[in-house]
């Protein structure tokens, strides 16, 4: 059986808004920062940059697992901690809704996974991760083609893509949900 799964994005980091917002940010240092905003865009403000790193890891595993057919546990324990890599969450009610991770590659940096319950949610999570990445470095994103929500993220982006693998499979496969993956951690380890 085969499908295609993959579309690899690139985007070039170097965006009026994220430049505009870092100065302004930089600008008022530590003073607290408030916005009137539309309710329905709620989670896109929210996302700061909660660090998953304070978060339990039951919440992330709860989070990811709808997402694999198996859980993945000791990998996720080790790719929140891995140095160099930026880990952000939403929360919702308290609980974790979203999360993703921006790791650096050969070139430039790579955002994966990223896991969301909405495109909204996977919107500002984006936006924060490539936020943090070095000033005019590239930022790869390996978009589930299923999820036709994620290719239309990245495409919201300008993002373009590079390449596009098949997903095939021997025996019946346990399919997971892909409607939550916006961007897939890596190839080599799912």
């Amino acid at each position: 059986m085969a499908g295609d799964v993959g579309q690899h994005f690139l985007q070039d980091v170097q965006h009026v808004q994220r430049a505009l917002w870092q100065a302004g940010m930089a600008r008022l240092g530590a003073l607290a920062v408030g916005l009137d905003g539309v309710v329905a865009q709620q989670d896109n403000y929210r996302c700061g940059g909660l660090d998953l790193r304070g978060v339990p890891l039951q919440q992330l595993l709860d989070c990811d697992r709808p997402c694999f057919p198996s859980g993945r546990a000791d990998f996720l324990r080790a790719w929140v901690h891995q140095p160099g890599h930026h880990v952000l969450g939403l929360l919702h009610q308290g609980r974790l809704a979203a999360y993703g991770v921006m790791r650096p590659c050969l070139q430039g940096h790579k955002i994966g996974p990223l896991i969301a319950g909405s495109a909204a949610q996977a919107q500002a999570l984006l936006g924060a991760l490539m936020a943090r990445a070095p000033e005019g470095g590239a930022v790869f994103l390996d978009v589930p083609q299923p999820n036709a929500a994620a290719v239309a993220l990245a495409e919201g982006c300008g993002m373009a893509p590079m390449f596009e693998t098949a997903r095939m499979y021997k025996g019946a496969p346990l399919l997971p949900d892909m409607r939550r993956t916006f961007g897939i951690g890596t190839f080599e380890l799912g």
